[in-house]
This record gives C-alpha cells, sequence and structure tokens, in this order.
C-alpha cells in the first residue's frame, strides 16, 4: 500500500499556492493550468511573457496566448484578456463603443462607458471623435450639444448654427447688433423668438425652445428644448414632443422619438402626452406598433385588417390554428366549437394511422372498427364480438370455429 508522504517546506518555495486549514498551511499545485507561475484558488495570479490571465466569469482564471486575446468578444487589460462587456464594441483586443455611442470617461479616469449623445451632459458629443469631450471656451453645452453661450458672451445666429461672441465683438461686426443676450442681424429676430414687427427685440421664445433667462431680468435667453420635444421648461425636461414624436420616459431620463423608435412598446397618440406606453395586454408590438397577438392567444379578425387576441374558446366555431396563432376556418369536414376541431353530431371520430389526428366519418366508414355511438368514436371491437362496417355482431359456435 502507498502512503502518501508530506514534508515541511518554506512558504517561498511552494509552487502553488497556501491554502489554510485549522491553522495548518499546505501547498496546492495550480491545478487549472500548466502555463500559470502563480495561483491561488481562484486560478493564475501571473503568467509567463506573452501570455494574459483570462478573466472570464464563472471559470477560473488561466493563461493565454496574447494572440488569442481578438475576435468581438475580448478585449485586453493590461495582464488581463477580459470578456467585452454588455453596452461596448470590442475589435482585435480593443475595448471601443458602437457606432453610434459615445466614449464618456468615468469620475476616475481609468476607464470609460458607451452613451447616447444626450448623456454626454454638459460636454460636447464630438462626432469626428466619438467621444463626450469639453465643451468649447465660451460656449455652455447640454446633453452632448452645444446649447448657449456662458454669461459673458452673446449667441450669434448664422445659417450654420451659432456662435459666441464678446459684446465689442458683436459691435464691431458690420450689420448686427447687440439684443439682449443676443448678436443679431440688424431686425433679424433671434432664432428660437418672437418679436414684434420691424424689431429684433425678443419678447417671447417660439415652440422647442425655453427661457433660460433669470424671470426677475424680463429678458429672454431662448435656447433649444430636448431635441423633438415641442414644449420645455429647461434643457433637460418635456411636457409635449413636437407632432409624429411621442415621450420616452426611462427613470429621469426623457427623450422625443418616431413611432417605430418605441420598438416593442406602444406609440399611444391617445396618452397624454403621446408616449411610448406597454403593448396592450394580449398582443405583441414592434416599431411602436401592434403586430400581432402574445404568446398562448391567437389573432381574431374583425373587420378588413383589424384584429383582436383571444383565448383558444374565443374563437368559438372557428378552429384555433396554434401553428399560425390564428382563429381560422373550421376545415371541411369537421366541426368547431370553442376553437377546438371535432365531429358533426351524426359523424365518428376516427384515428388516423399517425394516431396524431382524426377524421370524421359515417358509422358503415369505421369499418372494422366499433362505432360507439355513446363516445362518438371508431373505438375497437368488443371482446367477443365482429365487427363489420362499424357494427358490432355476437360471434357464434359453427362446429370446429366461431362465426
Amino acid at each position: 500500500m502507498n502512503i502518501a508522504t508530506k514534508t515541511c517546506i518554506a512558504a517561498a518555495d511552494c509552487k502553488g499556492y497556501l491554502e489554510t486549514v485549522d491553522t495548518i498551511a499546505t501547498c496546492q499545485p495550480c491545478a487549472t493550468d500548466a502555463n500559470c507561475k502563480t495561483c491561488d484558488a481562484q486560478g493564475c495570479l501571473t503568467c509567463p511573457n506573452d501570455f494574459l490571465i483570462l478573466n472570464e466569469i464563472g471559470s477560473p482564471k488561466t493563461c493565454i496566448i496574447e494572440s488569442e486575446c481578438t475576435g468581438t468578444d475580448r478585449y485586453r487589460d493590461n495582464d488581463y484578456c477580459k470578456t467585452c462587456p454588455d453596452g461596448y464594441s470590442c475589435s482585435n483586443g480593443v475595448k471601443g463603443c458602437a457606432s453610434d455611442k459615445f466614449k464618456k470617461t468615468t469620475p476616475s479616469g481609468s476607464d470609460f462607458t458607451c452613451v447616447d449623445k444626450a448623456d454626454c451632459g454638459d460636454l460636447l458629443a464630438d462626432t469626428d471623435k466619438s467621444e463626450c469631450v469639453e465643451c468649447p471656451g465660451g460656449y455652455s453645452c447640454s446633453n452632448g450639444i452645444k446649447a448657449g453661450c456662458v454669461d459673458d458672451k452673446l449667441k450669434k445666429i448664422s445659417d450654420n448654427g451659432f456662435t459666441c461672441v464678446t459684446q465689442t465683438e458683436c459691435e464691431n461686426t458690420t450689420g448686427y447688433v447687440v439684443s439682449g443676450k443676443y448678436c443679431v442681424e440688424e431686425l433679424k429676430c433671434p432664432t428660437g423668438c418672437t418679436c414684434a414687427v420691424d424689431s429684433n427685440v425678443c419678447i417671447g421664445c417660439t415652440a422647442g425652445f425655453y427661457n433660460a433667462a433669470a424671470a426677475a431680468s424680463g429678458s429672454y435667453d431662448c435656447q433649444s428644448c430636448l431635441q423633438n420635444c415641442g414644449q420645455c421648461t429647461s434643457a433637460s425636461d418635456c411636457s409635449v414632443c413636437e407632432p409624429d414624436y411621442f415621450m420616452k420616459i426611462i427613470g429621469t431620463s426623457i427623450s422625443c422619438i418616431n413611432r417605430a423608435e418605441c420598438g416593442v412598446l406602444f406609440a399611444s397618440s391617445s396618452a397624454s402626452p403621446p408616449q411610448c406606453v406597454e403593448c396592450p395586454e394580449g398582443y405583441s408590438c414592434s416599431n411602436g406598433v401592434i403586430a400581432g397577438c402574445a404568446s398562448g392567444k391567437f389573432k381574431k379578425t374583425t373587420s378588413g385588417s383589424d384584429f383582436t387576441c383571444v383565448d383558444t374558446a374565443d374563437c368559438g366555431d372557428l378552429l384555433a390554428d396554434s401553428d399560425k396563432s390564428e382563429c381560422v376556418e373550421c376545415p371541411e369536414g369537421y366541426s368547431c366549437s370553442d376553437g377546438v376541431k371535432g365531429c358533426a353530431s351524426d359523424k365518428f371520430k376516427k384515428t388516423t394511422s399517425s394516431g396524431s389526428d382524426f377524421t370524421c366519418v359515417d358509422a358503415a366508414d369505421c369499418e372494422n372498427l366499433f362505432a360507439d355511438s355513446t363516445t362518438s368514436k371508431c373505438e375497437d371491437c368488443p371482446s367477443g364480438f365482429v365487427c363489420e362496417n362499424g357494427q358490432k355482431n355476437m360471434c357464434n359456435w359453427q362446429g370446429p370455429y366461431w362465426k
């Protein structure tokens, strides 16, 4: 009988990891990977040169060759190869953002998240860099876009948007005058403002704009609401979206999107305000409209292309077709009730050869089975009888055999 021996070594000489049980430390080998230089109970801690620690959720840490940390599902993080997180896009071992997202550096400065343009907040969503960057000097940013100018600047409107200039720069620009918080062309009403006839003085804000000036000042600084918002009181709220747009509310975040962008929600025009709501019970939605019925329901046409989603029994004298999830015409030769296929009162169910379906036949077509009027089925011929044309007859002893 072989008896394992134990020896005592210095902790520094342990080539695996130390496991302590009841104050006794034992040196355990790195069993998960032969390439491990050092490890613990969860796997490798260090790997040889040209190797990375593969750190995948739910699996022990192992060593892999650097060249294997590629594809769209992994990225390199210092000495680790990690699984590409949800919401990110990875390629050739590098973590990045999808084409419609922007990199936003975390407060620690050591990582980033992938966000929508509006979530850049008071930073600028730079479409060239696909990053949230500092708002340019002289500007104020909101929801990732240039929204206005800082207090000592004036908003100078142009066909390409606006720039922020000083009062002196405005006064020295031919054809422009200072109007409140704006530098405008003479007698040209600033964008987002309403003006009196033959005046460039802003006396109110148009739909899609709000007054950012202090209420006590009596002046107007009209700035844009959220994209596609028709009425708001600040850059982060919206009371109603523009026509043909619907409000989508997630927590404290509000956006105005088109019908299709409601996705599996229902774009409700009757809601106040019009918004994306849960798909009506029993239905399924796609692109913001009712597209079909929920699982377990059947589409029942009411008129034209209109339909309702009903339970099996509500298909009535139609057949609840589970393959099509629709109430369809009852198949010829059958009788349907509560959505289920059956036979007329003068017919009998005859199981098909596959055993998975039946046909409706006259009594005689039960052939050598028994047309049982109590079950309305073609049953096996009872013991002691012979059956022909669905009828049972007693067997009689005639000589050496039953007849």
